[in-house]
């Protein structure tokens, strides 16, 4: 009886230190602009009119614990004999960040933007034009009048300009920032908008893909 007691209270010690183990939150996020970025995470985000918008993170809870999943795909890749990389990043926005159009329609940004850069006769901190008609962002349309804002519109449009800088380029990651615009027509003022400040930090984490499934990928959509 002394021995089974003894088992059961070291099984009941073993079981709390497990729980409290699991349920400690580590002390980094997946936001690329906060100092506590986990040092094995890929992140990517941008500013537009004063909003940030970062990659999005799918959380699902468990028993013990908590995991998290960034929602965003990247590969190194070879075309026409230069070496690249290619991207598909889901971002979130935490504000409503709205364009209108002349019609009284609103426009936003997201959900996917898709990247292709190069990594060839690149120089760190050296700023680069890409030129790469299938670097797009989505952008989504609400109807004017429209109750239910759900009911968006996607469509696709490509980069007016893109500018990166890569500042670490490595077997374990890649890293940089960039500046975009897009030029949308009908807008009720400017036509462009801008993408600023932007980041992206490509780790280990990536997901595994082709630049074919990149380019024919469903998202790249003209429904407007």
């Amino acid at each position: 009886m002394q021995l089974f007691g003894r088992i059961s209270k070291s099984l009941l010690l073993w079981a709390a230190s497990l729980v409290l183990f699991s349920c400690e939150e580590p002390n980094w996020d997946f936001d690329p602009y906060s100092d506590n970025l986990g040092p094995g995470y890929s992140a990517f985000g941008f500013y537009s009119e004063g909003v940030k918008y970062i990659n999005a993170v799918f959380e699902e809870s468990y028993l013990f614990s908590v995991s998290h999943e960034i929602q965003m795909n990247w590969n190194r890749c070879i075309e026409d004999g230069e070496a690249g990389i290619f991207m598909k990043i889901d971002i979130f926005e935490k504000e409503d960040c709205m364009w209108e159009d002349k019609e009284g329609n609103h426009i936003g940004l997201g959900p996917y933007v898709l990247l292709h850069l190069p990594l060839e006769k690149i120089s760190l901190g050296k700023e680069i034009t890409v030129e790469n008609p299938n670097n797009a962002i989505n952008l989504r349309l609400h109807a004017a009048g429209e109750e239910n804002w759900y009911r968006n519109t996607i469509t696709s449009r490509p980069f007016k300009k893109l500018t990166v800088i890569f500042t670490d380029v490595s077997k374990d990651q890649i890293c940089g920032t960039f500046n975009a615009e897009i030029e949308v027509e009908n807008l009720q003022q400017n036509t462009t908008i801008n993408l600023k400040n932007g980041v992206f930090f490509l780790r280990a984490d990536r997901r595994y893909g082709t630049y074919k499934s990149w380019l024919e990928d469903s998202c790249r959509t003209v429904n407007w």
